[in-house]
């Protein structure tokens, strides 16, 4: 008796062959997991940048409260707002730190771990400093800085997630891609 579901695709295929074996034929697209799980989805990205932010939000607010308390004259209350605004600069600081520290080590910031997403490179591996940092996010804020040209860098960027290997322009940049947890 013969099977049917055999008989739909090519007969020479190996079901149990590695993986590289279906891609070198071309169907290593059929998956839509990448590497160590599927891709995480455009909202799932945007809600762990949303926390992030949101996290560095709440740091700044103290800074500004402080700066519009700063007046031209040299009172307790200046110096005091001046302090506040050393501490909270301080707290980002360690803030970017323990981010940078969290995404080389794990893969994963703060928002990434709440709404269960990693950071990986091409090769499943975890990025590391210079792929999940320097390369994923200071290089691209470095290039919002551009006059003019750093929107539209930055509107691509964000954009191009909605495309079908759900990478934007800092993974291209990166070798990278978020997969879910």
């Amino acid at each position: 008796m013969e099977n049917r579901a055999l008989e739909s695709g090519p007969t020479d295929i190996n079901p149990y062959a590695p993986p590289s074996a279906l891609a070198d034929r071309g169907l290593g697209d059929r998956t839509p997991e990448f590497h160590s799980g599927p891709l995480a989805t455009p909202w799932q990205r945007w809600a762990g940048a949303f926390v992030d932010n949101v996290v560095a939000m709440v740091l700044c607010a103290p800074a500004f409260i402080a700066g519009a308390r700063l007046g031209s004259s040299e009172t307790d209350e200046d110096q005091a707002a001046m302090v506040a605004l050393a501490v909270v600069g301080f707290a980002l600081i360690a803030y970017a730190l323990v981010q940078a520290l969290l995404i080389t080590k794990t893969g994963q910031s703060i928002g990434k771990r709440l709404v269960k997403t990693k950071i990986v490179l091409q090769s499943g591996r975890l990025p590391g400093f210079w792929h999940g940092v320097v390369l994923r996010s200071w290089l691209m804020q470095a290039l919002n800085f551009i006059p003019i040209a750093g929107g539209f860098i930055g509107l691509v960027d964000a954009l191009m997630v909605f495309r079908a290997d759900r990478r934007c322009l800092h993974d291209h940049i990166a070798g990278t891609s978020v997969i879910q947890v």
